[in-house]
């Protein structure tokens, strides 16, 4: 597992398939611009992230979130009826992607993903 590589076709899939409509993080990229500008985009970031998978450190701007109240239902007084949600950082969420792809693929090839209907 420890040979996760990330290449340009996927980045460039993965940030084609951002949902347009979602928020920027804490570090104000957002999903639209991102997608608009992936063939630039592509190389450097496949480079970031197999670097990332090599030193094993993340950058410390992914590791913050703005967090915003959504509201609930009721009354908007009551502190209750709101749920925290945190803004992450789009450029994390396409790496997150990337290796929970390549994990999940590792563990159906190896089979070593079990649901409990095969348990049984």
């Amino acid at each position: 597992m420890c040979d996760i590589t990330v290449d340009e076709i996927r980045v460039m899939q993965i940030l084609d398939k951002l949902r347009k409509d979602k928020a920027s993080g804490a570090d104000e990229l957002v999903p639209r611009f991102l997608s608009k500008i992936k063939h630039q985009l592509a190389r450097p970031l496949t480079m970031l992230f197999n670097n990332i998978m090599k030193s094993g450190q993340v950058p410390a701007d992914w590791k913050e979130a703005n967090v915003v109240p959504v509201f609930k239902d009721r009354c908007r007084n009551i502190a209750a009826n709101y749920r925290p949600v945190s803004l992450m950082s789009q450029l994390s969420k396409v790496f997150e992607t990337i290796v929970t792809d390549q994990v999940v693929e590792f563990l159906e090839v190896n089979k070593r993903l079990t649901t409990r209907l095969q348990e049984r």
